[in-house]
């Protein structure tokens, strides 16, 4: 499945269709600075209804760094947000399953593997 990159301020409650934090990349005055990973055959949608907050789309890396130092926002370095982004989806994945951690739905564990492996990648 081919997905698309945002990075948002958008509260996790605006995700739809598949989408998923992978990691926190910084905070803004109104909370989490999200890279968001987004199905592409969604990722129009998603991105719209983030704006529709209004919240902060950004569609690539460089141009989110220019936006943030505008703001004064500071960005986590790569590591750490790396490791929030597996405790996120580790509590995640605990948290859907009360009854056995087998019994998590398949997009909680995705997002794990999905946040481990881009820890590895980081570290």
């Amino acid at each position: 499945m081919k997905t698309v990159t945002t990075y948002t301020d958008a509260p996790r409650d605006y995700d739809g269709f598949g989408s998923f934090t992978a990691r926190v990349v910084g905070r803004t005055p109104r909370g989490e600075l999200r890279e968001v990973v987004t199905p592409a055959e969604h990722a129009d949608w998603q991105r719209q209804r983030y704006l529709s907050g209004p919240y902060l789309v950004c569609h690539d890396e460089a141009r989110l760094r220019q936006i943030a130092a505008a703001l004064g926002v500071e960005l986590l370095p790569p590591g750490e947000a790396a490791r929030r982004a597996v405790r996120d989806a580790l509590a995640r994945l605990l948290e859907e399953s009360a009854g056995g951690l087998w019994d998590a739905g398949p997009e909680a564990w995705r997002q794990a593997v999905a946040a481990m492996k881009q820890a590895k990648e980081a570290s």
